[in-house]
C-alpha cells in the first residue's frame, strides 16, 4: 500500500495531468505499482493457505484496492496527458464503476445476488 501511496507524491507537480514530467517519475510508478500488486496477490494466497482469512480483511483488502485503483488511474491520466477535461472525468468514474461490483460482491457473498 505505501509503494502506491507513494505515486501521490510523484503527481503533486503535476495536478492538471497536463505536464511533462521526467522519465524517471514513469519508471518509478511502474514499479512501485508491480511491486503493490505482486504482494497484494501474495497476501490473499497466504491468509486462505494458512487459515488465516476473514471477511473483514477481504473487505479491508478490496477497499484499500478501491482507493489505490483512484491513484493509479490520476498516474495513468498523467502519462497520457488526459487533463481535467471530460475524457478524464470519464475515464476516472469508469474506475469506480468496476469497483462498485467487488465491494457488492464482498457485502453480499455473490454478485448474482445484487445484480
Amino acid at each position: 500500500m505505501l509503494f502506491a501511496l507513494s505515486n501521490i507524491f510523484v503527481l503533486l507537480p503535476d495536478m492538471t495531468f497536463t505536464q511533462n514530467l521526467p522519465r524517471w517519475t514513469f519508471i518509478y510508478m511502474a514499479f512501485t505499482n508491480f511491486a503493490y500488486q505482486t504482494l497484494d496477490a501474495v497476501d490473499g494466497l497466504h491468509a486462505r493457505a494458512i487459515k488465516a482469512s476473514s471477511p473483514l480483511g477481504q473487505l479491508f483488502d478490496h477497499g484499500i484496492d478501491a482507493l489505490l485503483h483512484g491513484v493509479m488511474g490520476c498516474a495513468l491520466m498523467s502519462a497520457m496527458k488526459l487533463g481535467a477535461g471530460l475524457l478524464a472525468f470519464v475515464y476516472f468514474h469508469s474506475l469506480v464503476v468496476t469497483s462498485v461490483p467487488t465491494l457488492a460482491h464482498v457485502l453480499h457473498g455473490t454478485l448474482a445476488d445484487v445484480l
